[in-house]
């Protein structure tokens, strides 16, 4: 994918007024821009940076890029060519603006923003802000060299230079399917597992129904029997229980006068000793009075003696007939205990009777129980052919059902292998296996352009080894900043190199930002220039310099920024 910058414009951005600044990014093959500190020099990088990826080359935060004079209606627009087709970005914020034109008609903008952005990078250009950060722009600012990232965004840019996004792309979308092909592979075993279970219980009932019909309602049978012969057991039991207590109460009608008599009894003998009390108060009085209370006669002796003879005589037939009372209430009371322990005998013989009657009930309903047993045995027995067409149905249905298990863990298998070959250690493991080498060989015939003569090799898992002349090995870091600045210069053409090997990426624009003016010194920046210049016609380089005095006749076109009143403007081009 070749991508030919033509056009970028910006207003109220950063520095900048609201009338547009517009450079021409493919006028000549080598332009260099120059100007003050804070004239405006390096704006152009951080403006392709935010039209293109929403997001500015130094680190400046986005409310910030808006003229802090005019404070809205910034806006950025850029045009490139891709495979011959023309292209379009505005970008603006105070109002949010992000439009793509493909040959001046609006793309469709109903997605989020997120995903249009996503379709631009992906889709047209072909490369993200990183990629795009290690191939086109150079500075001395924010750039982040190729060797102080850690292997993750190396392997991404790598990845991106040999147009290897594919394969990421259809790990994710393998992904999304072997999700999908799991969720199937766990629904066809739930459902196996239904239809195993259903033809197993099946099966038991079936095999109960296929056993000898005769056997079962032998059993059954004998079992009925067994269940009326106790229960007719039970009931003899019982009859004979009644027929105890019909004898009982026989016996307790002998008894049924006795309370009466013991009740006269009690009565009688209350009335004697009454009586006798009586009588031995009488004794008592004649004992102690020899005249009459109320007629204050005097008593004679004679009559005296008489009365008190008579009365002791009353009193011992009195304690006679209580001692006959006695008796008789005693045996009376022998009666009474008699009839109180038939009747115990009569109630513990009820409850043994009601004991029956719960067991009979109890053998009746499993009696009931039994004829229905027999009753679905027969049935059972004409319904086999149905249950035999039922079985032939589950064990179908158990049949597709492994079998459908079978094609998804099938598919789960393909997907496997499909994974392992898309994953790091798969198909872009060799490609990358057979690049590495030419890039390595590219970064040090760059390096040696330059007079930096060592050994320099990325690993297949973008480690670096640096050995000089003599084999000495060295780290990135242990390099001065001149030549850590020559080995990201000579990564950067090689990353540019390998893109136009692969047409991946191809871009005429290459912008470096005060490259010159940092670590490299007088040598190092003529051996530099030579490989600008052997960059040919199809780059077109900007170079952002404060050594415009030394520099100015090693270019095409110069272009020169001041800040007049408070704004950035391109004053000689």
């Amino acid at each position: 994918m070749a991508i030919q910058f033509e056009t970028v414009r910006y207003k109220n951005f950063l520095s900048t007024g609201n009338v547009f600044t517009e450079i021409q990014l493919n006028r000549t093959t080598t332009t260099l821009i120059t100007g003050e500190n804070g004239a405006g020099k390096s704006t152009l990088a951080d403006a392709i940076c935010f039209v293109l990826f929403g997001l500015p080359y130094r680190g400046i935060n986005k409310p910030q890029l808006v003229n802090s004079i005019n404070k809205k209606h910034l806006l950025v627009e850029i045009e490139f060519n891709v495979n011959g087709i023309d292209y379009r970005v505005r970008r603006g914020i105070k109002p949010t603006v992000f439009e793509v034109f493909r040959d001046d008609t609006l793309l469709n903008q109903n997605a989020k923003a997120a995903d249009y952005q996503e379709h631009l990078e992906r889709h047209i250009l072909n490369l993200n802000y990183r990629t795009f950060k290690q191939i086109v722009i150079l500075g001395s600012s924010s750039f982040i060299p190729f060797m102080s990232l850690k292997s993750g965004p190396r392997r991404e840019i790598i990845e991106s230079l040999l147009d290897l996004q594919i394969f990421t792309s259809m790990n994710r979308l393998l992904s999304d399917k072997f999700k999908a092909v799991k969720r199937k592979i766990s629904d066809a075993d739930h459902s196996l597992m239904l239809a195993t279970e259903k033809l197993q219980i099946h099966e038991g009932h079936m095999a109960t129904i296929n056993q000898s019909v005769a056997e079962q309602l032998d059993q059954l049978n004998s079992k009925l029997d067994a269940t009326h012969a106790s229960i007719a057991s039970k009931s003899a039991t019982r009859d004979k229980l009644h027929l105890k207590i019909d004898g009982m109460s026989k016996q307790l009608y002998a008894f049924a006068n006795t309370v009466p008599k013991m009740d006269r009894a009690r009565g009688l003998r209350d009335q004697i000793v009454s009586k006798k009390d009586r009588a031995l108060k009488r004794i008592e009085f004649f004992y102690d009075n020899d005249e009459c209370p109320t007629c204050a006669q005097s008593i004679d002796i004679a009559f005296k003696k008489i009365q008190v003879d008579t009365k002791n005589q009353f009193v011992m037939d009195a304690e006679d007939a209580i001692r006959k009372i006695k008796q008789t209430m005693d045996d009376l009371l022998q009666d009474v205990e008699s009839q109180n322990d038939i009747n115990s005998q009569i109630t513990s013989t009820n409850e043994r009777i009601i004991e029956l009657n719960t067991e009979i009930q109890t053998l009746s309903r499993a009696g009931e129980q039994i004829v229905a047993d027999i009753d679905s045995v027969k049935e059972d027995k004409t319904n086999l052919k149905e249950n035999r067409r039922v079985q032939k149905n589950l064990r179908q249905q158990k049949k597709n059902a492994e079998q459908k298990l079978a094609e998804n863990k099938k598919q789960q298998i393909e997907l496997n292998v499909c994974g392992a070959l898309l994953k790091d250690k798969g198909i872009k493991a060799d490609i990358i296996k057979q690049y590495v080498p030419i890039m390595n060989q590219v970064v040090n015939q760059n390096l040696a352009a330059m007079d930096f003569f060592v050994n320099f090799e990325l690993d297949e898992n973008f480690n670096e080894v640096i050995k000089s002349r003599h084999r000495d090995e060295f780290s990135y870091t242990s390099f001065s900043e001149g030549e850590k600045q020559r080995i990201d210069l000579a990564l950067l053409f090689t990353w540019r190199a390998i893109a136009k090997m692969k047409n991946s990426m191809s871009t005429n624009l290459l912008i470096l930002d005060e490259t010159f003016d940092s670590s490299l010194d007088t040598t190092g920046c003529e051996d530099f220039l030579k490989l600008i210049y052997n960059l040919g016609g199809q780059t077109n380089t900007f170079v952002i310099s404060h050594k415009g005095d030394m520099l100015q006749d090693k270019f095409h076109s110069n272009i020169r920024f001041e800040k007049i009143k408070g704004f950035s403007k391109v004053t000689d081009a």
